[in-house]
């Protein structure tokens, strides 16, 4: 049977091994040198002492403009950033259970280790890696990297608080919308119309897009005038019967299932059930009904969700999917 080097016809058998070993070691170097260079370029910055933090417990640090949360498990320290990215609220002081910590506001639940949000996939909060030197925690910080320049989207943006719940996102719009702080606006999102309210001074032209601009959430379309303004006062007062008929069919299928608010959306044909409870599939049976019953569209929403995605029609929101208009 052939060896490897003889496989080679017109090669001598040393000079194929010989090629082999060099290439083999140059690979090994190369790969020995990328990595040396990668750990170099890493700066570590100290945030602290370990004794500070004792084992199986948690400390915010803060350093350089950064918040971070620290966790000794078992004498091997992790840290990753501090802020939930669903409301912000503090990770440090959640619930550790194993590798994992739940956020005290809502219950999302992170790994400490790998920084991964394990309750709702593609929500990552930023990881560091953690050395200890002469009992100084010292923490790895990436290169910065370069931001590419930044360009025209075309879209104003204002900031908006929307909904029952106050969600606050950014919305656009391709023509400019005179408007100006707590002025009410009529906004587009992936629900349908809704009221809004400019929480900040619109931005005098057109924002800059960067790699870190936020795609808006939906449009503004105007100035909410005094019309409009009045058809939601009419619109305020629950029609007759409604939570109680919910009660009655919620009772039916799950107990547990609790609706606490509701909200007419600025069509005028949509209401919102906010409710507190596990999203079963026979929520939407029991909004058909109630929708047939009360000559509205009854959609229910859960409590602690995060606020709808991007989705708005129109040029200044994403112009496709889950709006209810039609729009594929």
């Amino acid at each position: 049977m052939k060896g490897p080097s003889q496989a080679h016809r017109g090669i001598p058998p040393s000079a194929c091994d010989v090629g082999i070993l060099n290439f083999f070691v140059t690979a090994v170097g190369r790969a020995k040198l990328n990595i040396e260079r990668v750990e170099w370029m890493l700066e570590t910055i100290p945030i602290g002492l370990a004794s500070e933090v004792p084992l199986g417990a948690s400390k915010i640090f803060e350093s350089d403009g950064r918040r971070v949360a620290v966790f000794n498990l078992d004498g091997q320290f992790h840290a990753i950033d501090n802020s939930c990215p669903h409301r912000g609220a503090s990770l440090a002081v959640g619930e550790l259970s194993g590798t994992t910590v739940s956020c005290p506001l809502h219950g999302w639940e992170f790994d400490v280790v790998t920084g991964d949000c394990t309750s709702h996939a593609g929500n990552p909060v930023e990881r560091f890696e953690v050395h200890v030197e002469e009992g100084e925690l010292r923490i790895e910080i990436p290169p910065a990297v370069e931001t590419p320049p930044v360009k025209d989207d075309g879209v104003h943006r204002y900031l908006i608080r929307y909904g029952a719940l106050g969600w606050v996102a950014w919305f656009g719009s391709i023509e400019s919308v005179e408007c100006r702080h707590k002025d009410r606006v009529v906004v587009n999102t992936s629900r349908g119309l809704e009221l809004g309210e400019v929480l900040s001074s619109p931005l005098d032209g057109r924002r800059p897009l960067s790699v870190n601009a936020e795609k808006p959430t939906g449009e503004v379309l105007r100035r909410a005038s005094e019309d409009d303004l009045a058809q939601v006062k009419l619109m305020s007062a629950e029609p007759p019967g409604l939570l109680d008929a919910c009660e009655q069919l919620l009772a039916a299928h799950d107990p547990t299932v609790d609706v606490v608010d509701f909200e007419f959306l600025f069509d005028g044909k949509t209401i919102v059930l906010y409710f507190l409870g596990e999203q079963l599939p026979e929520l939407e049976t029991i909004g058909e009904q109630l929708s047939k019953q009360f000559h509205f569209e009854v959609r229910f929403f859960p409590l602690v969700e995060p606020p709808p995605q991007a989705g708005g029609c129109g040029s200044g929101g994403c112009g496709s999917g889950g709006c209810g208009t039609g729009h594929e």
